[in-house]
């Protein structure tokens, strides 16, 4: 009996997709639902946060991505997965999901910081409240270059299509499905 993994990763990306959309729209409603002047600014900013993570988790679910290492290129291919759909398509999808998950890295950091901030220097926080978006707004921009640079270099040339393919044809259900790569080696 042999155990079909790009079966199971897809299922996997559908139910938990299924389950983190609805416990985030559940945590935006009763975050909303919350008195300002319990948690003033810090509610728009937890808002956000589940925003972000409610995207990510509907992209996770509608990409189904795979992430696995050849160790023998030093490479790693993200591989989507799910319902087929064309290669620029399905490239564009991994796209999205890598700049989603580099933007959900860096939001969790960033409300301990807003958090550290509202209650450990309310001071400053009451003096310098206006510039406090820059608590997101550079850990953002660092994470979105970050996510750039990882596209430029992960996105596939015809050499790499031709070496990839067969890797990336077995690591998700055994068909032409888009994938992305990285590799650390200049030479491939």
């Amino acid at each position: 009996m042999t155990v079909d993994v790009g079966l199971i990763a897809n299922f996997n990306a559908y139910i938990s997709g299924a389950i983190s959309v609805i416990v985030n729209v559940l945590l935006i409603i009763a975050i909303s639902k919350a008195r300002s002047k319990t948690i003033g600014l810090y509610k728009w900013m937890m808002i956000f946060a589940t925003c972000v993570d409610l995207l990510f988790s509907i992209w996770t679910a509608v990409s189904c991505p795979t992430v696995a290492a050849d160790s023998k290129t030093s490479s790693v291919l993200f591989v989507k997965g799910g319902f087929l759909v064309s290669l620029y398509v399905g490239r564009t999808f991994l796209i999205v999901w890598i700049v989603l998950l580099c933007t959900s890295i860096i939001v969790s950091p960033s409300l301990f910081i807003f958090r550290y901030l509202q209650v450990c220097r309310r001071n400053w926080v009451l003096t310098y409240g206006g510039r406090l978006f820059l608590v997101f707004v550079i850990p953002m921009s660092l994470a979105w270059s970050a996510a750039s640079m990882l596209l430029y270099s992960a996105y596939p040339s015809e050499r790499d299509l031709d070496y990839f393919k067969n890797i990336a044809f077995t690591v998700n259900l055994d068909g032409n499905r888009a994938f992305l790569v990285a590799c650390l080696r200049v030479s491939r």
